[in-house]
């Protein structure tokens, strides 16, 4: 607690020199209770604080820095995430459920388990992040850089990764039902046992990808032909 305390702390001192920055008031409410459903948090200091089960639904955090923060379990549905930095954070079981990650930087984050499904994370920095058994079911993660990301047993049916960068990222045994993978690059990435039916790879760079064992029926392949045989 003393670690969340000092963090929040130093967010308070940043009020200042910002003004559009944080509510004060929420801020302290999330200190108090770890319950700051839609609150204004924007362009807060948060780096390092714990906020494990903390109650975050819909809350404006865009801009904030939660630098190496503990985020287990924590409820983050439909809150704004844009341009916020999360490398390294810990958001294993987390809930962020339709929640918007546009342009944020999740390099190194754990999201194991967390439920990402409906999320934006256009544009997003997820390299080397551990996406095992993640749910991403209906998320728009277009022009995202998962490079090296470990998205084993994901779930990323109807997922949206247009121009993704997915070179060498271990998506083995993943759910990539109707998956669009148009554009995107998945050179030295690991789709192996992955489950690629009704997906869309017109145009996608599948250089020295390891496709053993994958289904792919109705399957769209980089050259536009259609791949049925595993149906």
């Amino acid at each position: 607690m003393k670690h969340t305390m000092t963090a929040l702390t130093i967010a308070a001192s940043m009020l200042a020199t910002s003004a559009s920055a944080f509510d004060p008031d929420d801020l302290q409410k999330l200190r108090d209770k770890r319950d700051c459903a839609e609150c204004d948090l924007g362009r807060a200091n948060l780096s390092g604080a714990d906020l494990t089960s903390a109650n975050l639904s819909g809350a404006n955090i865009s801009g904030s820095n939660l630098l190496n923060a503990e985020l287990n379990a924590a409820n983050l549905a439909s809150a704004d995430l844009a341009a916020t930095v999360l490398s390294g954070a810990n958001l294993n079981d987390a809930n962020l459920n339709n929640a918007d990650l546009s342009a944020s930087n999740l390099a190194g984050a754990n999201l194991r388990n967390a439920d990402l499904s409906g999320a934006t994370i256009n544009a997003a920095n997820l390299s080397g992040a551990n996406l095992r058994e993640t749910t991403l079911a209906n998320a728009s993660i277009s022009v995202a850089n998962l490079r090296d990301a470990d998205l084993t047993g994901a779930n990323l049916q109807n997922a949206d990764l247009s121009a993704a960068n997915l070179n060498g990222a271990n998506l083995s045994g993943a759910d990539l039902t109707g998956a669009d993978f148009g554009a995107a690059n998945l050179s030295n990435a690991n789709l192996s046992g992955a489950d690629l039916s009704d997906a869309d790879l017109t145009g996608a760079n599948l250089d020295a990808t390891n496709l053993s064992g994958a289904t792919r029926c109705n399957t769209v392949m980089p050259d536009k032909s259609v791949i049925d045989t595993g149906c």
